[in-house]
């Protein structure tokens, strides 16, 4: 149940009060809101740095392993049993979108429209309208842990055994990258420019690369 606060890009943290102490599972902040994602099925949002927390059901009794906010409204997020759920009033009301095969599901939206999901069955899941309807492909066999993308075109997923996809077209095709290592993947995100990828793994891996995937240290 911990949440701290920085004002100084990391340098010194604040430990805020949280409504419980169960485990948080991930989170995001945009400005002084953020939205708390917590194994006890419930989101918790604040609107004022963290100094107070409004407690928000997703409606199903599954731990929330993703949350992502597109605009000030309408927001995504995955849970345990493989559901991508939406909110279009800042959290207070969530509906299933649809379901993966799989468990874990991580979100990432790029616009309101359009946006991502992956499952530890490495199945990537797209919509380009607003959710209404998902198209569906298994790029992998292995958990598949985190989707981003830089532009509504190219995006990176990444997962298992070290594994890193790229898609030039939004998501319709995705090459695997050689990226030398096999350790599991958690996270990708980007520098300042589209060349520039970091992917973060187990035993406090960080790899990089700086030309788009081609090579990574």
């Amino acid at each position: 149940g911990k949440v701290y606060y920085t004002e100084n890009s990391g340098q010194n943290w604040t430990l805020k009060a949280f409504p419980v102490s169960t485990n948080n599972l991930c989170g995001f902040f945009s400005g002084v809101t953020g939205y708390v994602g917590n194994q006890n099925s419930k989101i918790y949002k604040t609107t004022n740095k963290g100094n107070s927390w409004t407690e928000y059901s997703i409606g199903a009794n599954y731990q929330v392993s993703s949350i992502y906010f597109s605009s000030d409204n309408v927001g995504w997020a995955g849970d345990f049993f493989g559901h991508v759920l939406k909110t279009t009033n800042g959290g207070e009301n969530w509906s299933v979108m649809v379901t993966t095969p799989g468990y874990w599901t991580k979100v990432f939206f790029f616009t309101d429209n359009i946006g991502w999901a992956v499952d530890n069955y490495g199945y990537v899941y797209r919509t380009t309208n607003s959710g209404l309807n998902f198209s569906s492909q298994k790029i992998i066999s292995d958990t598949l842990s985190a989707v981003k993308f830089i532009s509504s075109t190219l995006g990176y997923v990444v997962g298992d055994s070290g594994k890193v996809f790229k898609s030039t077209n939004g998501g319709a095709s995705w090459a695997l990258l050689n990226t030398g290592v096999t350790d599991k993947l958690f996270g990708v995100t980007f520098g300042n420019s589209p060349e520039k990828i970091y992917v973060s793994g187990e035993h406090g891996l960080i790899l990089e690369s700086t030309n788009g995937g081609i090579n990574w240290i």
